[in-house]
């Protein structure tokens, strides 16, 4: 019989809900539903915004020049 510890090995506590995993969580509802998606025009709205979210991550970072 498995110890009731165990349980605790496989539970998803909850995250705090900082900017950065927002704009996580965010990113990937985006991919989701731009593979998801059947319409051409919604998909590439939906991939811009998603490049959007990563031109923004890496604008901070000096060893990236955009």
């Amino acid at each position: 019989m498995a110890e009731p510890t165990q349980l605790l090995l496989f539970s998803n506590p909850p995250q705090p809900e900082t900017p950065e995993a927002l704009r996580q969580k965010r990113k990937h509802e985006l991919l989701r539903a731009a593979f998801q998606s059947t319409d051409r025009q919604q998909t590439k709205k939906l991939a811009d915004e998603y490049a959007r979210l990563l031109l923004e991550e890496l604008r901070p970072n000096e060893k990236y020049h955009l």
